[in-house]
């Protein structure tokens, strides 16, 4: 006897199908259509969001690094540019370091550039030395400094008035002073152009400062007549210009030398020149207490000891 064959698998689903209620069989592939369609848009909603957010986060994150890095062009050059001025004076005899003659060039200076802190030059033959800086108070006034054989070579500090005329006699220093003797004259002069010198202390204040310094050589001739300099207050001038960026309330920025030291941050954290630091401290370890590792701020620690490791040169 020959048995039928089982029916087919669409043979099946017709007569499931027939069991239901009309409205179902045309409502179900309808609502799983839609379903379908809605889970295919959300996908490609959800990638396509992804997507753009990450490019956006990149072009902020570039647009913020292309600021940062114009401004401080900006920065560095400036000091490099006033000494240029400044050596072509001392050369032509325009600057005169024992009757302050030309002292007003550099008070204009400091005028045009207030994120200067003293702009200067020193002579080769007694290492004296002319320049503007400015007051310890909150006014930060103009004032001119001078050591010279007829002060012996001890700090002599005037002020200056609106129209850069050299006033009464402020104060004097009690430690006799060589400019040559000092790591901004010594690295232009080793150099024999324009630099930056290393990290060390300043004569006065004795925070960390680094000076942008140039030879001075005579026209005729590689004579050196003396290193005219700029020391510049870039950690507190990059930190102000970094906290008006606009990164986001948990985002931080900040400016760290190869050699791992913390130039500038947006948020408050111990950086190149913020601390005083004792006379018998070295270079080293001054440095050192201003690696960018040993931050109090967690993100910019992190992210030092991720550059580390992952960036050779």
């Amino acid at each position: 006897m020959v048995r039928d064959s089982d029916p087919s698998a669409p043979t099946r689903i017709t007569r499931l199908l027939g069991r239901l209620p009309l409205r179902t069989v045309l409502v179900v592939p309808f609502v799983a259509q839609v379903a379908a369609v809605g889970g295919l848009i959300a996908y490609l909603s959800y990638r396509n969001g992804h997507t753009a957010v990450q490019d956006l986060a990149f072009q902020l994150r570039s647009e913020v690094i292309a600021r940062i890095e114009q401004q401080l062009n900006v920065y560095v050059e400036i000091p490099h540019a006033i000494n240029r001025i400044n050596a072509i004076a001392l050369a032509n005899g325009d600057l005169d370091l024992d009757n302050q003659r030309g002292a007003r060039q550099l008070w204009e200076q400091a005028k045009i550039y207030p994120n200067t802190n003293l702009i200067y030059c020193g002579r080769e033959t007694d290492g004296a030395l002319i320049g503007v800086g400015r007051t310890d108070d909150a006014a930060r006034r103009p004032q001119l400094l001078s050591y010279n054989d007829a002060g012996n070579f001890l700090g002599q500090y005037y002020s200056m008035d609106e129209s850069g005329m050299v006033g009464a006699l402020l104060r004097r220093g009690a430690e006799p002073y060589d400019a040559r003797q000092r790591p901004w004259y010594q690295a232009a002069k080793t150099q024999g152009q324009a630099t930056w010198s290393k990290i060390y202390l300043d004569f006065d204040s004795q925070l960390p400062t680094i000076t942008a310094s140039q030879p001075v050589f005579a026209a005729a001739g590689n004579e050196l007549i003396g290193v005219c300099a700029t020391d510049f207050v870039l950690p507190a001038e990059m930190s102000a210009f970094l906290q008006t960026l606009d990164v986001g309330e948990n985002s931080v920025t900040f400016i760290m030398e190869r050699s791992g030291r913390l130039v500038a941050a947006s948020v408050p954290t111990p950086t190149l020149a913020s601390q005083p630091v004792a006379p018998s401290d070295d270079p080293a370890t001054i440095a050192a207490s201003n690696l960018a590792v040993n931050s109090t701020n967690p993100q910019i620690q992190a992210t030092a000891q991720h550059l580390q490791t992952t960036v050779t040169d």
